[in-house]
């Protein structure tokens, strides 16, 4: 797939971030999109599928296109469920406590009657 030139341009950039881009995977590019005002990080290998938008240089982009590698899934895929089971477990003791105060309060209000 031939990028729109319209649309992307490939960005060199003064700070070596299209060499460190490219030291984590040759395939990826750094281009700017014109029309999002956003740069893109593309995979060239995979049919120029978009790996990462992010809108300025202050994120931590090497170090996030390192963990975020096909290599990490899994690892990124526990992370995820660990804290999915967290908010499970947060959310459950919050609707426990919900309930027994609640209860508390009929309780309170049945025995003035």
């Amino acid at each position: 797939m031939k990028l729109n030139s319209n649309e992307f341009v490939e960005y060199n950039d003064q700070f070596n971030y299209y060499n460190l881009i490219t030291l984590i995977d040759k395939n990826y590019k750094l281009v700017f999109n014109y029309k999002k005002k956003l740069f893109m990080i593309l995979n060239s290998a995979n049919n120029n599928e978009i790996c990462y938008t992010f809108s300025n240089f202050k994120v931590n982009l090497i170090n996030i296109l390192q963990k975020t590698r096909v290599e990490h899934s899994t690892k990124i895929f526990d992370e995820i469920e660990n804290i999915n089971n967290l908010v499970i477990e947060k959310n459950i003791k919050n609707n426990t406590l919900s309930i027994k105060d609640k209860l508390n309060d009929l309780y309170k209000t049945s025995s003035r009657i």
